[in-house]
């Protein structure tokens, strides 16, 4: 079994997952001492939700790869099922992963190690690493930047861009406290978010959104946190961490601008369902001290009607 095909089954579980579309604690998330981002997907909780039963999610992702005939063979081989073996999933990164930083991608769940292990070992475009006792699999990616994998347990698989990284983490010796602003920015996160997003705003992105139309007023932004809440509707909240209390006061007041105006813009049209106008006249814009706050709820009958849009 060629490796290829393996990525391919990664690819697909997790692009008709996502696409479809915490608590943090419920899961072993591996966090890099030093992280300046995190980006967490509960996918139990996404597929047990009303809305999702409601729209038949599960049913349509079984479907798609159904329709793969490659994807269903391997994942009959390695014992898998992303739909009921599939927990969670999390991305973190150090510093600007373009320019030589570390990413690690944590998958939780129920994994046959001694299948995948073995198929991996079989595989000819695979390279088997020892990194102080950790097993790493190395397979080369686009433009020869190669991928390294490991297995934490039975119910982790870590994948990063960094081989002693990722044996680091798998192994415990990595692992550690986030850098100051991305914990500020995780502890503004409830922990019961359906996905979850935090990450530090970097001084070169700062440069870049100075440059930018309303950009400077951005540019204060010290760490952005956001999560998306899936029940029966889905609630939205993103907040910006800025460095003083006036610069939150300003964002307040640009995003306040910018949905008086979106509001005006589709008042008329037709075309946009009452429920959509609704809920841009619902937005609510709040600052409270450095932070500034955007939230609002997309109620289950709109997701129905965008997802009937988009077929």
């Amino acid at each position: 079994m060629g490796c290829t095909t393996l990525r391919r089954l990664l690819a697909v579980s997790l692009a008709a997952l996502i696409v479809s579309l915490s608590a943090r604690a419920a899961d072993d998330i591996k966090v890099p001492a030093g992280a300046d981002g995190l980006i967490v997907l509960h996918l139990k909780a996404l597929l047990a939700s009303q809305l999702a039963k409601d729209n038949d999610l599960q049913d349509k992702v079984k479907a798609l790869i159904e329709k793969q005939a490659d994807v269903k063979k391997v994942m009959e081989d390695l014992n898998f099922d992303p739909l009921k073996d599939l927990d969670s999933l999390a991305l973190t990164w150090q510093g600007n992963p373009a320019a030589g930083g570390k990413t690690l991608v944590t998958v939780n769940g129920k994994f046959d190690v001694k299948k995948i292990s073995t198929a991996l070992d079989n595989a000819k475009d695979i390279k088997v690493h020892k990194v102080a006792g950790v097993t790493v699999y190395e397979k080369s990616g686009q433009k020869d930047q190669p991928g390294y994998m490991a297995f934490a347990g039975a119910s982790q698989l870590l994948i990063s861009n960094d081989k002693d990284f990722v044996a680091d983490c798998a192994s415990g010796k990595g692992l550690g406290k986030p850098s100051k602003a991305l914990a500020t920015a995780l502890d503004r996160l409830t922990g019961k978010e359906t996905l979850s997003v935090s990450g530090v705003v970097t001084d070169e992105l700062q440069k870049l959104l100075a440059g930018l139309p309303q950009g400077k007023v951005f540019a204060a932004v010290s760490a952005v946190a956001g999560g998306v809440t899936v029940t029966d509707a889905v609630d939205v909240r993103l907040l910006a961490q800025c460095n003083d209390p006036d610069a939150a006061d300003e964002i307040k007041a640009t995003l306040n601008a910018g949905k008086a105006f979106l509001a005006l813009a589709v008042a008329k049209q037709k075309e946009v369902p009452p429920a959509a106008k609704k809920l841009i006249n619902d937005i609510q814009i709040d600052a409270d001290k450095t932070t500034t706050t955007l939230s609002f709820k997309v109620p289950g009958e709109l997701v129905k009607e965008v997802m009937k849009l988009a077929k």
